[in-house]
């Protein structure tokens, strides 16, 4: 990643790759892009080489513990990221979710 004056940037070969649409890290921490820049609306689950993570206004949500829902289910995090060693039950918005290893289905 790289900055100017109109925002961060993910480059590839010396040059913004408008194709790229995931999380990559810069030394302020993993960012969220879409086509090439920082999105500063995403808000959802995202991954990286260390596991799935809750993204607000583009960066990892360290606060963010409760149920967030990806293309594979429902999943429970906690400071952030999806906690593999919870298993239980949550209540959250009306709903309850049998959490069995972070996850709770589909």
């Amino acid at each position: 990643m790289a900055q100017n004056d109109y925002g961060w940037w993910y480059i590839k070969n010396g040059t913004v790759d408008w194709s790229f649409t995931g999380m990559a890290e810069n030394p302020y921490g993993w960012w969220y892009l879409t086509n090439g820049t920082v999105d500063w609306n995403y808000e959802g689950m995202a991954e990286n080489p260390l596991g799935w993570w809750y993204i607000k206004n583009g960066t990892v949500d360290w606060n963010f513990t409760g149920m967030a829902q990806n293309q594979y289910g429902w999943w429970y995090l906690t400071n952030g990221g999806v906690n593999w060693n919870f298993t239980g039950t949550i209540e959250q918005g009306g709903s309850i979710f049998n959490v069995v290893n972070g996850y709770a289905g589909s």
